[in-house]
C-alpha cells in the first residue's frame, strides 16, 4: 500500500500533465508506477512510462551547497527500471517552487550505493517557475531540467532530446536560451549534431511561448464572444507556414475552440478596424448544404468588433490581417 506523500506526490504528477494538455492512465498504482500518457486533443502518440517520483530536500553536505537540491533514491530494489518501448521518468517536486526536477535515467540506470541522491539547483527551479524551463548542468555532462507543471507533458514529450543536449556545450549553451527566451532563438542558431531534434523541440517552445504571450494580453478571452472557461487557443493571424509569418503577439489573436475553426475555415474574420464579419458566401453555401443548423446561435455569440488586449502594443497587426485575409480568400 502506498504511504500517503506518495500518493500525494502521484496526485502532482496527474495535475501537472492535465494542466499541460495530458491525460493518464494508471497501469500499476505503486512506487514505481507505470501509466499510459496521451494527449487530450489526441495529436501525439500514447508513451508509456515508468515514474519514480520523490520531494527534493536541501543539499546537506555540512551547508557547504546551500543552492543545492536533491532526490534521496529511497524504495525497493538498486536499480531504475526500464525496459524496451516504455520511457523512465525520476521526478523530484520542489514545495519551495512548486515545480519538478527531472532526472536523466540514462545516468542512472545502473546499480546504486545504499543512499545515492541525484542533484539540481535552486537557480534552476526558479528559472522555472519563471520561464517554464530549467537546466542544470553537471560535469559529468548529465543535465537535470526542472520543469513547471504546465510544461510537464513537453517534457516527457521532449525528455530525450532535452537531457541529450548536456553532452555538447554548443547545443548546451542553445538550449538554455531557448528555456529562457524562446522566440529569440532561430533554427539556424542549433549547432549541427542533433540539429533536426533540437529544432522540433524549439519550435514546440515557441508555440507554447506564443501561446502563453496570447492568451495573457488578451486576458485569456476569446476576441471574437469573450468566453473563457479554459477553451481557447493562440491562432496565428498568418499562419506559421507563410514565409511572413511570425510569433510576436500582433500576429496572433485569442480565440475559443469554435472561433479559431471557423476562423480558420474563413467563415468569420476581422478586417484592419477590428469588425467582425460573417463570410455571406460562406453561409450560403451552408444552407445550400442544408447545413447551417445553429447559425443564429454563432452570430449571436460574435461580437460586433474584435475584443483588444489593453495595450496597443499588442493589437493585431494591419499589415498581418491584410496578408491573413487575402490568404483566407476573404476581398
Amino acid at each position: 500500500m502506498l504511504r500517503r506523500d506518495k500518493e500525494e506526490l502521484l496526485a502532482k504528477f496527474e495535475g501537472a500533465l492535465h494542466l499541460s494538455g495530458w491525460q493518464l492512465i494508471w497501469i500499476q498504482y505503486d512506487h514505481p508506477a507505470k501509466a499510459r500518457l496521451f494527449r487530450a486533443d489526441g495529436s501525439s502518440p500514447a508513451i508509456d512510462v515508468w515514474l519514480y517520483i520523490w520531494n527534493l530536500t536541501g543539499g546537506g553536505r555540512d551547508g557547504s551547497r546551500p543552492l543545492e537540491r536533491r532526490i534521496q533514491r529511497t524504495g525497493r530494489g538498486n536499480v531504475f527500471r526500464g525496459e524496451p518501448g516504455t520511457r523512465s521518468l525520476i521526478l523530484g517536486w520542489s514545495a519551495e517552487t512548486q515545480v519538478f526536477a527531472a532526472f536523466d535515467y540514462s545516468y542512472h540506470a545502473v546499480a546504486h550505493g545504499k543512499s545515492p541522491s541525484l542533484q539540481t539547483d535552486l537557480p534552476a527551479l526558479e528559472a522555472a517557475l519563471r520561464d517554464g524551463l530549467g537546466v542544470y548542468a553537471k560535469k559529468t555532462g548529465e543535465l537535470s531540467i526542472a520543469v513547471r507543471p504546465d510544461m510537464l507533458g513537453f517534457y516527457v514529450e521532449q525528455m530525450e532530446v532535452l537531457h541529450e543536449s548536456g553532452k555538447d556545450p554548443a547545443q548546451l549553451e542553445v538550449l538554455r536560451r531557448m528555456a529562457s527566451s524562446p522566440l529569440d532563438v532561430e533554427p539556424s542558431d542549433v549547432p549541427k549534431p542533433r540539429r533536426k531534434a533540437m529544432v522540433t523541440t524549439l519550435r514546440l517552445l515557441r508555440d507554447r511561448r506564443f501561446s502563453q504571450n496570447v492568451l495573457d494580453a488578451y486576458g485569456h478571452k476569446c476576441a471574437f464572444c469573450a468566453v473563457q472557461l479554459k477553451l481557447l487557443d493562440a491562432a496565428h493571424i498568418l499562419p506559421v507556414a507563410h514565409p511572413d509569418s511570425h510569433d510576436l503577439v500582433p500576429n496572433g489573436v485569442a480565440l475559443c475552440a469554435l472561433h479559431h475553426r471557423a476562423y480558420d475555415g474563413a467563415l468569420v474574420t476581422f478586417d484592419d478596424t477590428f469588425v467582425i464579419r460573417l463570410s455571406q458566401s460562406k453561409v450560403a453555401a451552408l444552407r445550400g448544404d442544408n447545413r447551417s443548423g445553429g447559425l443564429a446561435a454563432f452570430k449571436s455569440a460574435l461580437r460586433p468588433s474584435l475584443l483588444l488586449p489593453r495595450r496597443q502594443i499588442s493589437h493585431p497587426s494591419t499589415v498581418m490581417i491584410q496578408k491573413g485575409n487575402q490568404l483566407r480568400g476573404w476581398t
